[in-house]
């Protein structure tokens, strides 16, 4: 017999996966997303967030103003 033991996934302390960002339908050009499913604008549901940048470095911290 082996004595290799075998421990179930569940017991992994990893984060759940959520669904993956929705774009919003009722504003395609803004870039806002869903992230709880489909949109539902159009029908009163909840309102979209603006989605994350795909590169963490090119958020701006500050804001530059022209005189």
């Amino acid at each position: 017999m082996s004595a290799l033991t075998v421990a179930p996934l569940l017991d992994r302390d990893e984060p759940e996966i959520g669904p993956a960002p929705v774009p919003c339908a009722a504003r395609p050009s803004t870039g806002f997303v869903h992230r709880d499913g489909a949109c539902r604008c159009f029908t009163g549901g909840p309102a979209p967030e603006l989605a994350p940048s795909a590169r963490p470095e090119a958020r701006r911290t500050h804001l530059a103003l022209a005189r």
